[in-house]
């Protein structure tokens, strides 16, 4: 038996170099964070980790992060009234720290929004969410060009874009399907996307003109690709 599988991808890297991080973990979001912590000590980098979580029960590895990282990590338990001041950490954060945010769409809308109040450059912003896109009521029917095949498809309310491709017969990459990997990423060349993906950078939905066909659609009638 002959089994296909693509290389391992990890779209929630960390940076090279010697610029301190900080890593804001909410919840099960930890799980990638404590591995980067690790990583980061283990070569001498500069870094802070704020852990937040509903109680320091509820706070998954607390002790033994506490030990491998003494000052270097802060706890904010919220049944003790502790919570993370966002806007305190990206403000008070060396000009040339690198943000790391895992957690719920509260914590990371809220770090990704006061990046953009602060001007903090989007390349210092890295993201991870552990909740996928689900589609929204109000989504409507649009159409989807294909500039190269000539080809236009129609994406009904409940469809996505990639699995029309899809069944359209379109080789399209792609993995998670929930917008959280951004393997299958295109770029579109006319109409407006709405964004829903959490893989993505402002870079590259903007100057990239980028969108994951796995859960993002058309603000108005269509969508150009370039495919």
């Amino acid at each position: 038996m002959r089994l296909r599988a693509s290389l391992p991808k990890n779209a929630f890297c960390l940076h090279e170099g010697p610029r301190p991080a900080i890593l804001i973990a909410g919840g099960i979001g930890i799980t990638p964070l404590k591995a980067m912590a690790q990583s980061l000590q283990a070569d001498g980098r500069a870094f802070h980790l704020h852990y937040a979580a509903r109680s320091r029960s509820h706070m998954a590895y607390r002790s033994k992060l506490a030990m491998a990282f003494d000052d270097t990590v802060t706890f904010y338990p919220g049944n003790e009234g502790r919570k993370i001041d966002i806007e305190a950490l990206l403000s008070g954060a060396p000009a040339n720290a690198m943000f790391y945010v895992c957690g719920p769409d509260r914590l990371t809308d809220a770090a990704r929004n006061t990046a953009d109040t602060l001007g903090i450059d989007c390349k210092r912003m890295r993201f991870e969410r552990f909740t996928p896109a689900t589609p929204e009521a109000g989504d409507t029917e649009f159409q989807v060009r294909l500039a190269r095949f000539g080809t236009e498809l129609t994406v009904a309310h409940d469809q996505t874009i990639l699995d029309v491709l899809l069944d359209a017969g379109i080789d399209a990459d792609y993995g998670c399907k929930s917008g959280t990997c951004g393997a299958c990423a295109m770029k579109v060349v006319g109409g407006t996307p709405v964004h829903r993906d959490s893989a993505l950078s402002d870079a590259e939905r903007g100057e990239a003109g980028l969108i994951c066909p796995c859960v993002s659609r058309a603000a108005g009638d269509g969508l150009v690709l370039d495919l």
